[in-house]
């Protein structure tokens, strides 16, 4: 691992004093002035916006057009029938199903959390679940017979989908699009049907009208080469598409995404490696499309030649004053650390490593580091009953460019910029792939005894060994390094692989063995059991695999 000099600091804080809070609060209200739902006319336009101001750059741009199924929420009624008639405002969710006409109507139950034992032995028509909407809620409902779910929230109407897969459907997946009606109301219109049903049976008629389907979406790439003859780069990407003005979620962003373009760009002569800056449509509306789509599409390209990861979704958020939610690979801890301190001027949490999210590029095999998130504490004022770490405004129709601190979205702008400029302005990519195998070692400790670790330890440990005595010249080691991310990071973050996108219910570090936990909870001699030991043995295969791989990486072999 390696630190930064005395002149690469000062040169770093050169480039971090260019970055400008008032032109990126410019360009945030200039895109987050249109609803950007996926697809749009108003969508393009902010894309318009977006590609004037990079093709300003003379940067090499392309815009490009996606395919991909997207669900655009319309109008949704709900109402009690009985006891009496009362009218509740509701949205309905990208990926629900509409309702046939004259609605869905049946009577309402009232299931706490929507857990799998909440829905258990019941036989239920519409379901009232506390939280908000939840693609395993609904899975959760639909596999015991319930029809449509309604939750309740806090005191806002929050947007969100559905759909637990990531990308678009393929023809075998298709079949797991969920086919439930599902709205949303306020937590204390929830309260109102809680004490109906209190009193006595209840019962509700929802209607629900969703546009779904497949559409051209845009996607912007705009490529910063470097003046050296290494033709990598630094994978830097955000999401243009909102539920409604998405001042924070996403135009925050795409504002941080522009400025940092243009400040590399005034930097690109002392560049060892390329940027290339992405902008996509489909998060939102089709749980990661776009960005699907592109690795879909270019995954060769980026196996060959991206080096990092980066993606920034809702910075600079008014009120955020924890800063602790950096998600950053083991490999990159200590960078991200070094570069968060260097801009606040003090010591911060470490990184999580990243649970899931939009993540298109680990089933290639790219490391990902995402160095700050500021998010909002159970004391900043705000009644956050299901969601205490996200502003009041997350995914509502109050998420407008005055949520966002000019002075918090500059802070977050420094901190990526810091972390991106160490990747593309070093001679030697500063990983350390000696921390991730000494992570996977002490993963492996924690699982339960019903698991045989002692190869997979080893191989762990030999991995770690081969890493830290790597004596080869900067180009080589750089070669290794970005190798051994191929071999090890889509077993140690996904179920699917290289191809397949996982889904939203694959999540943690090595997910193939989180079975082992299951089984030692199991009767030996239950059938499940049984299927569970085969399972773990494949994945264990799988995991000692990538580990060898790794390590004859490492090794020159």
């Amino acid at each position: 691992m390696t630190t930064l000099s005395d002149r690469q600091t000062e040169t770093v804080n050169v480039m971090l004093s260019e970055l400008s809070a008032d032109r990126m609060m410019r360009d945030a209200a200039e895109i987050a002035k249109y609803i950007r739902l996926a697809g749009s006319a108003d969508e393009a336009a902010a894309f318009d916006y977006i590609e004037g101001e990079l093709r300003a750059l003379d940067l090499d741009v392309q815009r490009l057009t996606s395919d991909a199924l997207v669900s655009l929420p319309g109008p949704a009624t709900l109402v009690t029938t009985s006891p009496e008639p009362h009218t509740f405002t509701c949205i309905t969710h990208s990926m629900a199903a509409s309702t046939p006409d004259g609605g869905l109507a049946g009577e309402l139950r009232y299931v706490g959390a929507g857990s799998r034992t909440d829905f258990a032995d019941e036989d239920i028509a519409v379901a009232l679940v506390d939280g908000l909407v939840s693609p395993g809620v609904v899975a959760t409902a639909a596999a015991h017979g319930c029809r449509a779910v309604i939750f309740c929230g806090d005191e806002h109407l929050h947007q969100g989908i559905i759909s637990s897969l990531y990308g678009s459907p393929t023809t075998r997946t298709m079949s797991q699009l969920p086919d439930s009606v599902a709205v949303s109301i306020t937590g204390p219109d929830g309260d109102i049907l809680k004490q109906q049903l209190a009193a006595g049976a209840v019962n509700v008629r929802i209607t629900a009208t969703l546009d779904t389907g497949w559409r051209n979406l845009p996607l912007l790439v705009a490529d910063l080469p470097s003046p050296t003859s290494d033709n990598t780069f630094a994978f830097f990407g955000v999401h243009v598409d909102s539920w409604d003005y998405g001042g924070t979620d996403n135009g925050a962003g795409n504002a941080i995404l522009l400025e940092l373009a243009r400040v590399f760009t005034a930097h690109r002569r002392e560049l060892q490696r390329g940027v290339r800056f992405l902008f996509w449509s489909g998060h939102s509306h089709g749980r990661y499309a776009g960005s699907c789509w592109y690795v879909d599409n270019f995954w060769q390209d980026l196996y060959d030649r991206a080096i990092i990861g980066m993606s920034i979704d809702s910075p600079g958020t008014k009120g955020a004053n924890v800063l602790g939610g950096a998600k950053v690979m083991d490999e990159a801890v200590a960078v991200a650390t070094q570069v968060a301190e260097l801009v606040v001027g003090r010591s911060v949490p470490a990184p999580k490593r990243p649970p899931g999210g939009e993540q298109p590029l680990w089933r290639v095999g790219i490391p990902s580091m995402n160095p700050v998130r500021w998010r909002h504490s159970k004391d900043s004022g705000y009644s956050l009953r299901f969601q205490p770490t996200s502003p009041w405004w997350h995914h509502t129709v109050d998420d407008t460019v005055d949520k966002i601190d000019p002075t918090v979205l500059l802070s977050d702008a420094q901190i990526y910029g810091a972390g991106l400029w160490r990747f593309v302005a070093e001679e030697l990519l500063p990983y350390d792939y000696g921390d991730l195998a000494r992570a996977v070692a002490a993963h492996l400790r924690t699982l339960p005894s019903v698991l045989d670790i002692g190869a997979l330890v080893a191989a762990a440990e030999a991995l770690e060994r081969a890493v830290e005595s790597m004596n080869v010249d900067a180009a080589d080691q750089n070669r290794r390094m970005r190798l051994i991310g191929r071999a090890l990071i889509p077993t140690l973050y996904t179920i699917g692989g290289q191809f397949e996108p996982d889904t939203t219910s694959s999540k943690g570090f090595i997910p193939g063995l989180g079975g082992a936990m299951r089984l030692a909870e199991l009767d030996p001699d239950d059938p499940v059991a049984h299927a569970l030991r085969t399972e773990l043995t494949r994945e264990s295969n799988r995991l000692l695999f990538a580990l060898r791989t790794a390590t004859d990486i490492a090794n020159g072999h």
